[in-house]
């Protein structure tokens, strides 16, 4: 087996294929790049996104393919392998931070300004994956796509998880005086149901951190609740 990694053929091959495979990358990177330039339909440039995650995650795999290579080849072709693999690598996160900016100032656009108090800092701190997710749920609850029923379904069960978490002891003192907010805007019954759902979910991601920490005694799960969003948007976004 020792025997089988060491051999020149095998690893010319490895190095050919991986050459082939980043040049693949590469003309990848520069697509989405364009596309990013100038797609401004909200669905494709979710569909654009979702193609950056992949090309991340197969830039990770060339880099691990490079590393076990690396000792095996002539080291200027690893040096340029791994320059051009660290290129990528800043292209792509100047693309998602960039991204995470542009779907967090998307977000903001949606609230009033007495709102944006509120779910402002909360919004600021997600990050470029959160703040796509909370985009796209939010721009499903504004397009009224689900149906007033759906809403406030989906609003029973966010209002008890709310209420929990804030009397948890679990959270830090700024997320919980974060969550003490929303709470008051949830309750408040001269909102209607599509406001109140809209300003409780840019906090649901933040508090995953505190999931193992939190006693959930009405059975309600941060985990499930944010997965079962993340599936809708995705499904809706296959339509």
């Amino acid at each position: 087996m020792e025997k089988h990694f060491h051999d020149p053929q095998i690893i010319q091959l490895r190095i050919s294929h991986l050459q082939a495979h980043v040049r693949e990358s590469l003309m990848l990177l520069q697509q989405y790049e364009e596309a990013y330039r100038l797609e401004d339909d909200p669905r494709r440039r979710t569909r654009n996104w979702k193609n950056v995650q992949g090309l991340r995650d197969e830039l990770q795999r060339h880099e691990a393919e490079l590393a076990e290579i690396t000792a095996q080849i002539e080291p200027s072709t690893a040096a340029h392998l791994s320059t051009e693999l660290a290129g990528m690598e800043e292209r792509l996160g100047n693309m998602i931070r960039d991204e995470g900016v542009k779907f967090r100032r998307e977000i903001r656009s949606v609230f009033s300004d007495l709102d944006a108090t509120v779910v402002g800092p909360i919004i600021d701190r997600l990050d470029a994956q959160q703040a796509e997710i909370v985009r796209a749920v939010i721009a499903e609850i504004d397009g009224g796509t689900a149906g007033r029923q759906s809403f406030e379904e989906a609003l029973q069960e966010i209002r008890p998880l709310l209420a929990e978490v804030r009397l948890s002891g679990a959270l830090s003192e700024e997320r919980a005086r974060q969550v003490e907010h929303v709470v008051s805007l949830v309750d408040d019954p001269k909102l209607d149901v599509t406001h109140r759902l809209r300003v409780a979910i840019p906090i649901i991601p933040l508090l995953l951190s505190y999931e193992t920490s939190l006693d959930l005694k009405s059975g309600l799960n941060l985990r499930r609740l944010w997965n079962l969003l993340v599936k809708k948007v995705h499904h809706n976004e296959a339509q």
